[in-house]
């Protein structure tokens, strides 16, 4: 090769290495910068992940917290502050090396309505002080039926439950007249007219615990062992709760003065010495001119213990309560109450999946409203409450009586008429002693609106 090309050749190669060089000072900045940034950016998301993941234990710990006992929930439920879950102590966390890698406190609070419980929880990173938090609601839902019945049960002609399956423990021993709700029972339904069933042998309709059928052949499903056992109402929660509750003092069954065993005073509780008029009473002590009761207080509960009877009748009274406890037997008949509304629960159709049902009450009557939608309901509404009764249900006025929640019963229906109307948000709100609590949704919430340590 000649010394020209020699030279042409170390001429391009020392133009490449100035262009490449002026290349360099031209981006090396711009990437220095882009790998600081992506630094940068990775420490911030480890330590809001470290935040974060600290607000995730706190909210572990609170549902621990939770299920160490029913009284825990049962407190927290009504309001009452849990030493250590009250936003009133900080928790560390440490990695698997020992070093500290944040910190998290809790807070409980009852739901404005007394159905469920919030649990909010607020985590920081140690190294930088970032806080973020969540917040989480559960709920126990012992019941999720318009009616429960704990024995032999007669399905009277004239009861008419909606929105909400019936569940029975026992066996219904008079067949049911219309082909809704759905009826889940552990023994058999009497048969009328080749309709229900008797028969342990299989079909035994429809699996209560799969996906209903739509179109459905049956209205409901018998011999079912997977019901298992009542729950145990928590009576002795729903009775502190009564003698805290602040509500006009009731008027005697059979008396015309103020009933006996109201104690303390105005309280929600009654022992038992008298039987209860739920239908008349007054804030004056003694009463001498009870008037009809309208009483709406979502988080009060009435309580007639003993083996006092609790009538509601002939008054055109309406009560809103969180829970009604009656140890003896309940009588209500229709009169002419305010007009009421209540939300239509999310899967209320499902109730109405036979034809019949379908066509004549569903379309008829709820589809022009349509799920958790307002329905202002044309019947004669008296109470809306959780309502257990440890004897028996009747309605020896007569008239076709209505009520809006949920009828626990334990005793048996001897009255003819009935109407229910099921609320899903009572049934969240019912103490028992063997149910778990399940959440019902979690989201990240601003930590600078809570009232931090």
């Amino acid at each position: 090769m000649s010394s020209g090309n020699r030279r042409e050749e170390k001429g391009f190669i020392l133009v490449i290495a100035m262009i490449t060089l002026i290349i360099m000072a031209i981006f090396l900045p711009s990437l220095v910068q882009m790998n600081r940034n992506d630094t940068k950016w990775a420490i911030k998301q480890k330590q809001s992940t470290t935040a974060f993941h600290m607000a995730e234990a706190g909210l572990d710990r609170g549902i621990w917290k939770l299920q160490e006992s029913d009284l825990i929930w049962n407190w927290a439920s009504t309001g009452a502050v849990i030493p250590g879950y009250n936003f009133d102590v900080i928790y560390a966390s440490t990695g698997s090396s020992g070093e500290m890698e944040g910190e998290y406190s809790v807070k409980f609070s009852s739901r404005s309505d007394g159905n469920g419980i919030i649990i909010q929880s607020a985590g920081r990173d140690k190294t930088t002080n970032e806080v973020r938090a969540l917040e989480a609601v559960y709920t126990k839902s012992a019941i999720n039926a318009g009616l429960t019945s704990r024995g032999a049960f007669r399905y009277k002609s004239g009861l008419n439950i909606h929105w909400g399956p019936v569940v029975n423990f026992t066996s219904i021993t008079e067949a049911p007249s219309q082909k809704y709700p759905r009826k889940i029972t552990k023994g058999s339904i009497k048969e009328q007219a080749g309709w229900y069933d008797e028969n342990a042998n299989s079909p035994n309709g429809h699996d209560f615990y799969s996906d209903w059928p739509d179109p459905a052949t049956y209205d409901y499903n018998t011999y079912q062992s997977r019901l298992g056992n009542p729950p145990t109402i928590d009576l002795d929660a729903y009775k502190a709760i009564a003698k805290a509750t602040q509500m006009p003092r009731l008027k005697g069954k059979n008396s015309h003065g103020a009933a006996a065993g109201n104690n303390p005073v105005l309280s929600g509780y009654y022992d038992g010495t008298e039987d209860l008029d739920l239908g008349k009473a007054d804030l004056v002590v003694p009463i001498n001119n009870a008037t009809p009761l309208i009483f709406y207080c979502s988080t009060c509960v009435l309580y007639l213990d003993g083996t006092g009877d609790l009538d509601i009748k002939d008054v055109a009274s309406q009560v809103r309560l969180r829970a009604i406890i009656v140890k003896g037997d309940f009588d209500m008949n229709a009169n002419n109450t305010p007009a009421y509304s209540a939300r239509i629960p999310v899967g209320a159709r499902t109730e109405y999946l036979h034809p019949t049902a379908m066509t004549d009450e569903w379309i008829a009557k709820f589809a022009g409203t349509g799920e958790g939608n307002v329905y202002n309901i044309p019947d004669e509404v008296q109470i809306h409450a959780y309502v257990y009764v440890g004897g028996d249900v009747t309605n020896s006025g007569g008239g076709d009586p209505a009520m809006v929640g949920g009828i626990d019963i334990v005793g048996d229906m001897t009255g003819n008429n009935m109407i229910v109307y099921y609320d899903s948000t009572i049934s969240t709100g019912i103490l028992a002693t063997n149910v778990k609590p399940t959440i019902q949704y979690w989201r990240e919430i601003n930590a600078a609106t809570l009232n931090l340590p």
